[in-house]
């Protein structure tokens, strides 16, 4: 009985301390002296600091499990991340809270659960800001004022940008959509946060998608009515630096966003595309290239080279580009596992109809070619009455649309869909993405209207039910035995936005790359209430 009281008595002061901020106890972890880049992985975040011409990774020690980790605020004194969360079914939204202790020792299965916390670094005070139950994506403090933090969030099928000030726990939205939610930062003195805002542009040959075409843009901080500019500037500190600029070779039209990073002596090292990135390369002063690597994700500068993520079969890496050309890696991560996005057997097979050119030779390529965002795609087709999309791996919403009731190229009448015009979400239709642990993104598109069972900010479990496959968006089909052409597009992407990227998948359950054959789902499917 006793043990009992203790246990209930603990569990609830870990939820007070969560939900009202509160104290922990702080280790005797080193700080360093002024980090320039932050990261994360494993649920683990770390400093990347240069010492000696080398980049280091310097672990944080963290009340709680971290899916992105912002740095320090201006004077050092307070740090952000969003957290990981342990799913669990029986909880509100799927999970439920655990401190980072407790994810280390249990094996629990992580989701991100898109909360923004703030830490003191001395008394180990941890605060939740609350950005009206946004689903926070990105964020970066303030150079010249250590209260104020910037962040982007996803509001289900918008994503905006807002500013919180964390001595007061209130937040002033500055855009409410249009926001590619992956990348932000601030001038070096404070007085505007720089993001990019993406405009759609239509493709010459596009029968399916449009594609994204990104802006920069930069947001006075005057907008905040109490905050007006600051005249003081402090050194910046974290991973506050400016932006890549965007390239004047960026083309809309095949998909891709290249960009810019900058180095004295003339040295530049260009990614291929901001919305999901497949290679870096260093080009000497002339412009030659000095050399280029396969890359999956821009985590930063820092001095004398960049610090990079890369997708392999094996895992995730953390690398270092160095302006000489020189690569280095830092870190390694272990895989998600994922399986086909269709239930198992009694079920019949899943049939693959397409891929895309990165799976050269592995699956026939018909209009995933003219866009390099669908290099890694899949579409797939079960040849059911109204059949289940599963979730391929344990995450959480952070992207849903559900109102389009129609197919811009239905020649057919399907009869479930009415009305003149149609409203197809970018060509995506019914669309859902989940965010996972290691912070890449699972998309599934043209999904039937209304069947998207998990609200938005929801966790789910690999297998849970998230909707129906369906033909809404613009999908079309040859075939007489699919005339409305009924398929799931499904990719993984490192970015959020629905016109992300694709990336090279692993299925646990199936050989890998797909072919276009039929395949037996490894995946159980079933139903999760929510």
């Amino acid at each position: 009985m006793l043990r009992k009281i203790l246990l209930i008595a603990v569990v609830l002061s870990v939820i007070l301390l969560l939900t009202e901020g509160g104290t922990r106890p702080v280790e005797s972890t080193p700080l360093i002296s002024d980090p320039k880049l932050s990261t994360t992985l494993s649920g683990k975040a770390y400093d990347i600091a240069v010492r000696s011409g080398k980049p280091l990774l310097i672990p944080v020690d963290t009340y709680l499990p971290v899916l992105n980790y912002f740095g320090y605020s201006a004077s050092g004194r307070l740090r952000g991340y969003t957290t990981l969360d342990a799913l669990d079914e029986d909880a509100p939204q799927h999970r439920r809270l655990v401190t980072s202790e407790v994810a280390t020792k249990s094996n629990l299965r992580l989701v991100p659960s898109g909360d923004l916390y703030v830490e003191e670094v001395s008394t180990g005070h941890i605060l939740k800001i609350n950005p009206d139950n946004r689903y926070v994506i990105a964020a970066a403090w303030s150079p010249s004022d250590e209260n104020i933090i910037a962040y982007t969030f996803s509001s289900g099928s918008k994503f905006g940008i807002s500013l919180a000030d964390v001595s007061k726990n209130t937040s002033h939205l500055l855009r409410t959509q249009g926001i590619l939610a992956d990348y932000l930062s601030w001038d070096s003195s404070g007085d505007m946060v720089q993001a990019y805002i993406t405009d759609e542009a239509k493709t010459d040959n596009a029968r399916e998608v449009v594609i994204p075409k990104l802006r920069e843009l930069e947001i006075p901080t005057f907008l905040l009515p109490e905050k007006g500019i600051k005249s003081l500037v402090v050194t910046p500190r974290g991973g506050t630096w400016r932006l890549p600029e965007i390239a004047s070779d960026s083309q809309a039209s095949n998909g891709t966003q290249s960009f810019l990073v900058k180095f004295d002596g003339g040295i530049t090292i260009r990614g291929n595309n901001l919305l999901g990135l497949s290679s870096l390369e260093v080009l000497a002063p002339d412009g030659s290239a000095r050399q280029q690597v396969a890359a999956n994700l821009f985590v930063g500068k820092i001095a004398q080279g960049v610090v990079y993520k890369k997708l392999a079969p094996e895992g995730i890496t953390i690398n270092f580009l160095s302006t000489e050309g020189k690569i280095r890696r830092l870190a390694a991560l272990s895989s998600t596992t994922y399986k086909l996005p269709f239930p198992a057997s009694p079920f019949p097979a899943v049939t693959v109809t397409q891929s895309g050119e990165g799976y050269s030779g592995a699956c026939g390529i018909f209009d995933h070619t003219f866009a390099k965002n669908m290099a890694y795609a899949y579409d797939i087709f079960a040849p059911l009455n109204s059949p289940y999309v599963l979730a391929s791996g344990d995450g959480t919403v952070a992207y849903s649309f559900s109102d389009v009731n129609c197919n811009s190229y239905d020649t057919s009448g399907c009869s479930d869909y009415t009305g003149s015009s149609c409203s197809s979400n970018g060509g995506w239709g019914n669309a859902v993405i989940l965010q996972h642990a290691d912070g890449t993104f699972t998309k599934y598109a043209h999904l039937k209207y209304h069947s998207i069972l998990p609200g938005y900010g929801s966790s789910v479990g690999i297998g849970c039910q998230i909707g129906t496959q369906g033909h809404t968006g613009a999908t079309f089909s040859s075939s007489s035995s699919n005339p409305c052409g009924d398929h799931l597009h499904f990719q993984r992407q490192t970015t959020s936005d629905r016109g992300g990227v694709s990336t090279s998948i692993v299925f646990s359950d199936v050989p890998n790359p797909l072919s276009c054959t039929s395949y037996f789902s490894g995946n159980g499917g079933r139903s999760c209430i929510f």
